[in-house]
């Protein structure tokens, strides 16, 4: 049997993957030194907190002990770590803190800056060495207008560094610099713009790694000329490099997947947060498209998304995943089914995006709620038309129904109009239990507790077997 990269991988890969260069040493004082320790301690004293649980990402979960012990040394609270994040550790965990009562979270790392409602946050970010004389040489020496106004976007490994680089770029007053949304709501994906113009705005920077948080920056604003400042790069260059996410190939398979959903016959939301604020709200908003359409929605809630689990779902077509910007999930191709994002799925089921594409990609979930760049009113696209998969090559029906027509049964199960005005049922349950195959054991739990007895021991090469 064939074993996939979705469950395990190979030697090879394990022998060929890179290592981190950067020691424990380096590691913990770019997260963790005297002055984050004052810091976090007063924040937790002049607010008089008394539960505060500390969220560390993976990579620094082992510095966690030695974080806990200095800073229960000096503040009269009780202090918790968060062991495991219930999805992404960029998001604030708010559901994990809420087991132990906390009034509190000290987040440690790279974070998405995803407004959060129930408990106040304190962020404690890597801090990055930057040299801003280097950066506005290279700024310099491109090809551009000088007198054209430039927007500078920092990782939050950069927060601490951004006085020093505002006072360094204070000669240029063309040059802006987007503030990060640490204590309120952002602009655009995590940055206040503090009143900055973007129609002023030609060419963008962002420094940092060339990861989801760059790209999610690129396609929101594709009509700037993009370039990334990479300092974490092999070569330690630096060199400003121009780049333009819409010509690579992931771009163009998530337009294939959008025509796959055009084509599902049913479609799991799963939801991958739940403190963003909102996602309820675009949870009804998919469902209603999808009723709409003649889809069968399942709605599927799990912890850390991955292949294996999406994989139990054999009966459903594609998958969208309301969660975090940041959520890598959606550049996988582990995964046997289309993962889509809220993007996609808008432009798929929605009829009044038949005829165009936006302009742009959104990223944010929010933006195809009402008052959100996204959001098209179905108004009357409700007859029925013929469209043709650009996947199989068919012509397929629409199967648009006035989603404010459904009835009820009275069983709490869907009644649709069909296209003769017969009913038909939309009841998902049903669909599983008509299934051939149930599970491993259909009969748990009916049949007797089996006795206990010894089994083999000994070496693969020779078991010692027992008899009763």
């Amino acid at each position: 049997m064939t074993m996939t990269s979705a469950f395990s991988s190979n030697d090879a890969e394990v022998i060929e993957r890179p290592i981190d260069p950067i020691t424990d040493g380096q590691l913990i004082q770019e997260i963790w030194n005297e002055a984050r320790c004052v810091e976090c301690s007063t924040w937790i004293k002049e607010n008089n907190f008394k539960r505060v649980c500390l969220q560390f990402p993976d990579n620094l979960i082992a510095f966690s002990i030695e974080i806990t012990q200095k800073l229960s040394q000096l503040v009269d609270s009780e202090v918790f770590v968060l062991g495991d994040t219930s999805y992404g550790s960029c998001c604030i965990d708010e559901i994990a803190a809420a087991h132990i009562d906390a009034d509190a979270i000290i987040h440690f790392g790279h974070a998405c800056l995803s407004r959060v409602s129930r408990l106040p946050v304190h962020y404690v970010f890597p801090n990055f060495p930057i040299e801003p004389e280097v950066l506005l040489d290279e700024i310099l020496k491109l090809d551009i207008d000088s007198s054209a106004e430039i927007l500078v976007f920092c990782d939050v490994g950069y927060h601490y560094s951004l006085d020093s680089i505002r006072s360094v770029f204070e000669s240029r007053p063309q040059i802006k610099i987007a503030e990060l949304a640490v204590s309120s709501d952002p602009d655009i994906l995590g940055y206040n713009l503090n009143s900055i113009q973007l129609e002023n705005i030609l060419t963008c920077i962002y420094i940092g790694k060339d990861d989801q948080s760059f790209f999610n920056l690129n396609v929101s604003l594709p009509e700037k000329t993009w370039y990334l400042y990479d300092l974490s790069s092999s070569h330690q260059t630096g060199n400003l490099k121009k780049i333009d996410p819409f010509t690579t190939n992931w771009m163009k398979r998530r337009y294939y997947y959008i025509e796959k959903c055009k084509d599902a016959q049913s479609l799991g939301i799963v939801v991958a947060t739940l403190t963003a604020k909102g996602y309820l709200d675009v949870v009804k908003h998919i469902q209603n498209l999808a009723k709409i359409r003649g889809v069968r929605p399942y709605l599927i809630s799990v912890g850390k998304v991955n292949p294996a689990k999406l994989a139990n779902f054999l009966d459903i077509d594609c998958f969208v995943l309301i969660g975090c910007p940041e959520n890598r999930l959606i550049t996988s191709r582990d995964f046997y089914k289309p993962l889509l994002s809220t993007f996609e799925v808008e432009v798929a089921l929605n009829p009044a995006w038949r005829q165009q594409m936006p302009e742009r990609y959104f990223v944010e979930f929010k933006e195809v709620l009402p008052n959100g760049k996204l959001f098209r009113e179905i108004g009357d696209v409700l007859e029925e038309e013929s469209d043709v998969s650009l996947v199989s090559g068919k012509v397929r029906l629409t199967n648009l129904t006035d989603s404010t027509n459904d009835l009820e049964d009275g069983s709490g199960r869907a009644l649709m109009k069909r296209n003769n005005l017969e009913l038909m049922h939309m009841d998902s349950s049903s669909t599983f239990q008509n299934r051939s195959w149930t599970g491993l054991d259909p009969d748990l739990g009916k049949s007797s507790p089996t006795k206990i007895v010894d089994g083999r021991s000994g070496i693969a090469m020779k078991y010692d077997e027992k008899s009763e």
